[in-house]
Formats: structure tokens, sequence, C-alpha cells
């Protein structure tokens, strides 16, 4: 078979050990404590943790693990969601320029070199460009960018005309996959967080 299919595959493989050994959501708490409330901060951490981050994993999966985090860091620090989920969204597909695994592109352009009988790319061949742009990037959205992303809307990414469970579950058409569970008092999940329960990695369980 072709090991172009393997490599990628072995994608899916590390970013699902990202989320299963709670990693990624490690790294969320972790950043939760040491960002504080600068808003210029806040973006440069959270674009460089989200940028490593989908360097090994997909870029989806990156951006989607550290939405939840992006707006507590907003509710935390009274900065409109809206300025940190879109230079988040950028640091998710430049991080894919820092690895030859981070993102599928680099590996089929790899493999078509290594087939036409040139010197195949190495993992980090990309790494040094990569960081140039993730870095030039950075400092633009830190001077000039952040005066041009949107300065409305709630910490948290609340809205005051919210929409209510009932209007969501309609509106999304999920009411036949939705569930709600109770927890026993005599359970051992009884006291944790989401984070220290790991319910996906224990029991499958999303929430």
């Amino acid at each position: 078979g072709d090991p172009l299919v393997v490599l990628i595959a072995g994608l899916f493989v590390i970013g699902e050990g990202l989320f299963r050994t709670g990693v990624a959501f490690a790294i969320g708490n972790w950043l939760l404590g040491v960002a504080g409330s600068s808003e210029t901060r806040l973006l440069v951490l959270l674009m460089l943790v989200v940028a490593g981050l989908s360097a090994f994993m997909s870029n989806t999966g990156a951006v989607a693990v550290f939405i939840p985090v992006a707006l507590n860091l907003s509710a935390k620090a009274g900065v409109p969601a809206t300025r940190l989920l879109m230079p988040m969204a950028f640091a998710g597909s430049l991080g894919g320029m820092l690895t030859l695994i981070g993102t599928p592109p680099n590996l089929v352009v790899s493999n078509q070199l290594s087939r036409a009988g040139m010197q195949a790319f190495n993992f980090f061949s990309f790494t040094p460009l990569g960081l140039l742009i993730l870095v030039a990037t950075i400092i633009f959205i830190v001077l000039l960018g952040r005066f041009l992303l949107p300065k409305e809307g709630d910490p948290g990414g609340h809205s005051r005309d919210r929409l209510s469970l009932d209007d969501l579950i309609s509106a999304y058409a999920i009411k036949d996959r939705l569930f709600r569970l109770r927890i026993e008092s005599g359970s051992p999940l009884v006291g944790q967080t989401l984070g220290q329960a790991l319910l996906r990695s224990r029991f499958g369980v999303i929430v």
C-alpha cells in the first residue's frame, strides 16, 4: 500500500491520543492560569499554544479543543470572544505549516518528491519558514490586526438575546441524539470536573 495513507492515518491516531490522554485539556488549563487579563498576552499565548498543538494533530481538532478554552479566557479577562477566536483560527492553520505531519498537503508533496526520485522533506523541513510566518502573523495581530478585530460582543461569547436550550435543540435537529444522565451520590465522578473525569477516554462519552 501507499505509505502516505498510513502516515495520514497516523495523524488521526496522534490527535485522538491527545484527546484521550487529556494532554490538550491540560494545556488549556495551564493557559488559563498564566494568561492573566492582558488582551495582548491572551492573543500571543493562545496563538502560540494552538499553533504548537496543530503542528502535531489535525488543525480542526486543535481549534475545536481550544474553543471552550478561548471562551473561558474571554469571560475571565472581560475580552469579547470575537477578538480571540479569529486569531486562534489563524494560528490553527499556520500550525500545520510547522511540521511534515502538520497538515496532509505537506505529506502529499513530500511523497511526490520521493516518487520522482528527489529528496523528500524531513520532519522539520517546514519549520523555519513556518515559524517565520507564524511570528510575523502574531506580530501583525498584536500591533495592527487587533484594531481590525470586532470590538463588540459580550465576554465569554454570550448574547443578550441568547437562544434557549429547546431552541438550539430544535434548530440543530439533535433531539434524538441528546441525552441527560444523573450521577448517583456514590459515583467516583462526584466532585470531579469534566477535565478530571476523563469521560471520553474512560467511558467513550462526549459532553
